[in-house]
């Protein structure tokens, strides 16, 4: 049994580890998840097809390919495929050509179409017709090798039939040839022809015999047989085992969508939570944003007020220099119109009154 698959740059596959379970296995996932191609992996192991690079994995081409299968007595299988496709069972290593599959591996792993089931392939045994399900069962436990007995038996028995009756053919023409012989030479020759013909009809009846030997297994074959149809009595209750089988993983199908829904409705209500405990702060929050506001607002009228004070402070300032500027300008004109005792208008001469005035 297979207990763990590793695929290396095969197909969609980087690098990826599927560990797998006694008994049935069910791979699933979303489309283009790269199932199928765990199937290839598994049919290009113990099928070599198909040939050619349409398994490598085109985004990291300059690297190998390979497929490991580890099996539950702890073998190791591998397949490469670096320019050539290459095997390794443990430390032993083969090289391959073509759809050639080392007998060491095909024995280890021991697989077939027969154990694996595809999304869209009709039920195993189900579809097929009674001879077709009883060619199936005989080669899942062994006993296709009774169909290959017969057949060779056969082969044997009808070849061995056929020189025999060639051989007495030969005696008998021999036979009439000694007769018509007239020189004792010829006689002579004749006899040691017969004896060699006798010798070979011995041993064609020595094979005769063990041909009897192999009817006695046939007989034994078929007693064996007959103990096999308590198999088909099974057909009717493993198709109703299918059948269980079937409303089973229905219901689990039902089981793990519920399972989805449940675990939506816990994310719903989470979410229908936090936006309640931002509710509760939003109002708070508005309020102290208009106040920051306000305050922004507020922090600017002062400055604007800061900035008139200080304007005023300036011009206080200024004035204050430019009523200075006048005082003395008033003295020095007072002076000038004293001393010259001249109208600052007309030129015209003023009296002490006037100019004093």
């Amino acid at each position: 049994m297979l207990k763990e698959i590793k695929l290396n740059y095969f197909q969609p596959h980087k690098q990826s580890e599927l560990p797998l379970h006694e008994g049935l296995n069910v791979i699933t996932g979303s489309s283009d998840a790269g199932k199928s191609s765990i199937i290839r992996a598994l049919r290009w192991v113990y099928e070599n097809r198909p040939l050619g690079d349409s398994i490598k994995n085109w985004n990291y081409s300059e690297k190998e390919t390979s497929v490991s299968i580890k099996t539950f007595e702890d073998y190791v299988i591998s397949k490469t495929r670096n320019g050539t496709n290459s095997y390794s069972l443990g430390k032993k290593e083969f090289d391959v050509t073509k759809t050639e599959v080392p007998q060491e591996v095909t024995d280890t792993l021991n697989l077939s179409d027969c154990n694996i089931q595809l999304q869209h392939e009709s039920y195993f045994l189900l579809d097929e017709s009674p001879g077709e399900r009883a060619k199936i069962i005989n080669e899942l436990s062994g006993l296709d090798i009774i169909d290959k007995i017969f057949k060779n038996l056969n082969s044997k028995i009808l070849s061995t039939k056929r020189d025999i009756s060639s051989e007495e053919s030969n005696i008998k023409s021999l036979t009439e040839d000694i007769e018509k012989l007239t020189y004792l030479d010829a006689v002579d020759v004749t006899l040691s022809s017969i004896e060699s013909l006798l010798i070979k009809s011995k041993e064609l009846w020595e094979n005769i015999s063990s041909v009897s030997g192999y009817i006695g297994v046939i007989q034994l074959i078929r007693e064996g047989i007959k103990k096999t149809e308590k198999l088909r009595s099974l057909e009717k209750p493993a198709r109703e085992l299918l059948g269980k089988i079937e409303d089973y993983q229905e219901s689990d199908r039902k089981l793990n969508e519920v399972k989805s829904i449940v675990h939506n409705i816990k994310k719903i209500r989470e979410l229908i939570q936090i936006d309640q405990e931002w509710l509760e702060i939003e109002k708070p929050t508005i309020d102290l944003l208009k106040k920051i506001e306000e305050s922004k607002s507020l922090s600017i009228k002062i400055n604007a007020i800061n900035s008139l004070v200080e304007n005023i402070h300036n011009i206080g300032k200024e004035r204050g220099k430019k009523e200075n500027l006048l005082a003395s300008l008033n003295e020095k004109y007072e002076a000038f119109v004293k001393k010259n005792k001249l109208c600052p208008l007309c030129g015209g001469k003023l009296n002490a009154s006037i100019s004093n005035r």
